[in-house]
């Protein structure tokens, strides 16, 4: 199975970032009920590797996280895949909690922790002027106001990718603080 662990947002941050995300003139928005932080994403494990890593994440020792989202941005190189807000706050928890995951014997993925929330996916291959939209839209976008928010646990998500796009099933809690 697909798994990842993340920070949950609150019900109306999501509210309102999903009200911003329908202003990306491009790609399909991310539901509010899957938007999320992630922290590290495991690929495929099975459950008795789940097991370990549940072991381990129980001893995860660390207060609330004080998140703030900042600028919007295209992630993914030269042919970007999301667009997302970048975001602050989350950085010294996923170095504890990558540690977890790495006592538990799985390997995460090996790009560089760049915090954010995805709000919109982009197509496989862009137009032209879908590109152009795009490329004006993040010019021209300011920083949302989204207020700074405390997030107090960690959560194990299994990920079921459907042709509509991917459904999060919460597998198991870690509590902050």
């Amino acid at each position: 199975m697909r798994a990842f662990l993340a920070l949950p947002l609150p019900e109306e941050t999501r509210a309102a970032l999903e009200a911003l995300a329908d202003l990306v003139p491009v790609g399909r928005v991310v539901p509010a009920e899957n938007l999320h932080l992630t922290l590290v994403f495991l690929g495929e494990v099975d459950m008795s590797q789940l097991e370990a890593l549940d072991d381990e994440m129980q001893g995860l020792r660390a207060g609330p996280v004080a998140l703030e989202l900042g600028d919007w941005e295209a992630l993914g190189g030269r042919h970007p895949k999301v667009v997302a807000l970048s975001a602050r706050g989350p950085e010294a928890l996923q170095k504890a909690v990558e540690a977890r995951v790495r006592a538990a014997g799985l390997a995460p993925e090996r790009r560089r922790f760049r915090p954010h929330v995805t709000l919109a996916r982009l197509p496989r291959r862009m137009q032209p002027e879908q590109e152009a939209r795009l490329a004006q839209f993040l010019g021209r976008a300011a920083a949302p106001d989204v207020a700074p928010m405390a997030v107090d646990r960690v959560d194990l998500y299994q990920s079921h990718l459907g042709a509509d796009g991917a459904r999060y099933e919460l597998l198991a809690t870690y509590p902050l603080g």
